[in-house]
Protein backbone atom coordinates (compact mmCIF):
# COMPACT_ATOMS: atom_id res chain seq x y z
CA UNK A 1 0.00 0.00 0.00
CA UNK A 2 1.42 3.32 -1.03
CA UNK A 3 -0.12 6.10 1.14
CA UNK A 4 -1.07 9.22 -0.77
CA UNK A 5 -2.08 11.43 2.16
CA UNK A 6 -1.10 11.83 5.81
CA UNK A 7 -4.46 10.34 6.74
CA UNK A 8 -3.71 7.18 4.74
CA UNK A 9 -0.24 6.99 6.33
CA UNK A 10 -1.70 7.19 9.85
CA UNK A 11 -4.28 4.49 9.07
CA UNK A 12 -1.55 2.23 7.68
CA UNK A 13 0.55 2.80 10.84
CA UNK A 14 -2.50 2.14 13.07
CA UNK A 15 -3.23 -1.12 11.25
CA UNK A 16 0.38 -2.19 11.74
CA UNK A 17 0.13 -1.42 15.47
CA UNK A 18 -3.14 -3.36 15.72
CA UNK A 19 -1.49 -6.32 13.97
CA UNK A 20 1.43 -6.33 16.45
CA UNK A 21 -1.04 -6.05 19.35
CA UNK A 22 -2.99 -9.00 17.94
CA UNK A 23 0.20 -11.06 17.68
CA UNK A 24 1.12 -10.18 21.29
CA UNK A 25 -2.34 -11.22 22.52
CA UNK A 26 -2.01 -14.55 20.68
CA UNK A 27 1.26 -15.18 22.58
CA UNK A 28 -0.30 -14.54 26.03
CA UNK A 29 -1.58 -18.11 26.62
CA UNK A 30 1.90 -19.48 25.94
CA UNK A 31 3.45 -16.99 28.35
CA UNK A 32 0.80 -17.38 31.07
CA UNK A 33 0.59 -21.20 30.90
CA UNK A 34 3.58 -21.89 33.17
CA UNK A 35 2.51 -19.17 35.63
CA UNK A 36 -1.03 -20.55 35.88
CA UNK A 37 0.36 -24.06 36.28
CA UNK A 38 2.60 -22.91 39.13
CA UNK A 39 -0.35 -21.20 40.83
CA UNK A 40 -2.50 -24.33 40.54
CA UNK A 41 0.32 -26.52 41.88
CA UNK A 42 0.93 -24.16 44.81
CA UNK A 43 -2.77 -24.10 45.61
CA UNK A 44 -2.96 -27.90 45.57
CA UNK A 45 0.15 -28.17 47.74
CA UNK A 46 -1.29 -25.70 50.24
CA UNK A 47 -4.59 -27.59 50.31
CA UNK A 48 -2.73 -30.85 50.95
CA UNK A 49 -0.85 -29.30 53.88
CA UNK A 50 -4.09 -27.88 55.31
CA UNK A 51 -5.87 -31.23 54.94
CA UNK A 52 -2.98 -33.10 56.58
CA UNK A 53 -2.96 -30.64 59.46
CA UNK A 54 -6.73 -30.96 59.87
CA UNK A 55 -6.53 -34.75 59.89
CA UNK A 56 -3.73 -34.64 62.47
CA UNK A 57 -5.83 -32.34 64.65
CA UNK A 58 -8.81 -34.65 64.28
CA UNK A 59 -6.69 -37.63 65.36
CA UNK A 60 -5.41 -35.69 68.37
CA UNK A 61 -8.97 -34.83 69.37
CA UNK A 62 -10.06 -38.46 69.04
CA UNK A 63 -7.10 -39.54 71.18
CA UNK A 64 -8.01 -36.94 73.78
CA UNK A 65 -11.62 -38.17 73.84
CA UNK A 66 -10.41 -41.76 74.25
CA UNK A 67 -8.15 -40.73 77.15
CA UNK A 68 -11.06 -38.94 78.81
CA UNK A 69 -13.28 -42.02 78.45
CA UNK A 70 -10.56 -44.17 80.05
CA UNK A 71 -10.14 -41.66 82.86
CA UNK A 72 -13.90 -41.57 83.51
CA UNK A 73 -14.09 -45.36 83.50
CA UNK A 74 -11.24 -45.54 86.03
CA UNK A 75 -12.97 -42.95 88.22
CA UNK A 76 -16.22 -44.92 88.09
CA UNK A 77 -14.38 -48.13 88.95
CA UNK A 78 -12.75 -46.49 91.96
CA UNK A 79 -16.16 -45.26 93.14
CA UNK A 80 -17.58 -48.75 92.72
CA UNK A 81 -14.65 -50.30 94.63
CA UNK A 82 -15.21 -47.79 97.44
CA UNK A 83 -18.90 -48.68 97.58
CA UNK A 84 -18.07 -52.39 97.71
CA UNK A 85 -15.45 -51.75 100.42
CA UNK A 86 -17.94 -49.80 102.54
CA UNK A 87 -20.53 -52.49 102.00
CA UNK A 88 -18.12 -55.13 103.18
CA UNK A 89 -17.24 -53.02 106.24
CA UNK A 90 -20.89 -52.66 107.19
CA UNK A 91 -21.25 -56.48 107.27
CA UNK A 92 -23.90 -56.66 104.61
CA UNK A 93 -26.13 -54.05 106.22
CA UNK A 94 -27.41 -52.81 102.84
CA UNK A 95 -28.49 -56.12 101.52
CA UNK A 96 -27.92 -57.65 98.13
CA UNK A 97 -30.66 -55.67 96.36
CA UNK A 98 -29.36 -52.33 97.47
CA UNK A 99 -25.86 -53.30 96.38
CA UNK A 100 -27.17 -54.38 92.98
CA UNK A 101 -28.95 -51.05 92.63
CA UNK A 102 -25.76 -49.15 93.44
CA UNK A 103 -23.78 -51.16 90.88
CA UNK A 104 -26.48 -50.53 88.28
CA UNK A 105 -26.54 -46.77 88.98
CA UNK A 106 -22.75 -46.51 88.80
CA UNK A 107 -22.69 -48.47 85.53
CA UNK A 108 -25.44 -46.24 84.12
CA UNK A 109 -23.51 -43.12 85.12
CA UNK A 110 -20.39 -44.52 83.48
CA UNK A 111 -22.26 -45.25 80.27
CA UNK A 112 -23.79 -41.76 80.24
CA UNK A 113 -20.41 -40.17 80.89
CA UNK A 114 -18.83 -42.17 78.06
CA UNK A 115 -21.65 -41.25 75.72
CA UNK A 116 -21.40 -37.57 76.66
CA UNK A 117 -17.64 -37.62 76.19
CA UNK A 118 -17.99 -39.21 72.76
CA UNK A 119 -20.68 -36.72 71.72
CA UNK A 120 -18.61 -33.79 72.93
CA UNK A 121 -15.50 -34.94 71.09
CA UNK A 122 -17.28 -36.01 67.93
CA UNK A 123 -19.51 -32.95 67.63
CA UNK A 124 -17.86 -30.01 69.35
CA UNK A 125 -14.16 -30.54 68.88
CA UNK A 126 -14.36 -32.07 65.42
CA UNK A 127 -16.61 -29.24 64.28
CA UNK A 128 -14.04 -26.80 65.63
CA UNK A 129 -11.34 -28.63 63.69
CA UNK A 130 -13.40 -28.33 60.51
CA UNK A 131 -13.86 -24.60 61.11
CA UNK A 132 -10.12 -24.31 61.67
CA UNK A 133 -9.35 -26.02 58.36
CA UNK A 134 -11.86 -23.81 56.55
CA UNK A 135 -10.32 -20.72 58.13
CA UNK A 136 -6.88 -21.90 57.03
CA UNK A 137 -8.09 -22.15 53.44
CA UNK A 138 -9.41 -18.57 53.29
CA UNK A 139 -6.96 -16.92 55.71
CA UNK A 140 -4.93 -15.08 53.05
CA UNK A 141 -8.12 -13.74 51.47
CA UNK A 142 -9.12 -11.98 54.70
CA UNK A 143 -8.17 -8.37 55.33
CA UNK A 144 -5.62 -7.63 58.07
CA UNK A 145 -8.21 -6.26 60.51
CA UNK A 146 -10.30 -9.46 60.29
CA UNK A 147 -7.19 -11.61 60.74
CA UNK A 148 -6.24 -9.60 63.83
CA UNK A 149 -9.73 -9.94 65.31
CA UNK A 150 -9.66 -13.71 64.77
CA UNK A 151 -6.23 -14.00 66.39
CA UNK A 152 -7.37 -11.94 69.38
CA UNK A 153 -10.49 -14.10 69.78
CA UNK A 154 -8.36 -17.25 69.61
CA UNK A 155 -6.19 -16.09 72.52
CA UNK A 156 -9.10 -15.25 74.84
Amino acid sequence: MNPTTAHDALIAELLGDVGRLHDSIKELPKALGPVCGAIVKSTRDAQSVIDAYGEAQEQRLKALAAQERISMREDMQSVLHEVVRRHDESNGRWGIWKMTLVVFVVALLGALAGYGSARFADDGLLTSARYGRALGVVWNDLDKKTQQRIQEAAHQ
